[in-house]
């Protein structure tokens, strides 16, 4: 039987998440700060629009991790579980 390879995205392990969360939330927090002055413009402008469309591509990426992980988190199977020796 050929082994399947998995990555972070479709079965991400509890590690992963939360080393996923932590990036996600300070990549984002930089990039707002570093673009805007976050205090005294608001980031609903039109100058911001890149800005805006990275948040959301990396929350979506950031949805799609963990909806992966919950769903499979109930799906623990050990490696060998089909093998017979």
């Amino acid at each position: 039987m050929a082994k399947q390879e998995t990555n972070f995205i479709k079965k991400p392990t509890k590690t992963q998440m939360i080393v996923i969360a932590a990036l996600w939330f300070i990549g984002a927090l930089l990039l707002v700060l570093a673009t805007s002055d976050l205090f005294r413009e608001s980031m609903l402008q039109q100058k911001y629009i890149m800005t805006n469309l990275l948040l959301i591509g990396s929350t979506v990426a950031f949805g799609c991790a963990l909806i992966s992980y919950l769903k499979n988190r109930g799906n623990k199977k050990s490696p060998n579980a089909g093998s017979q020796n």
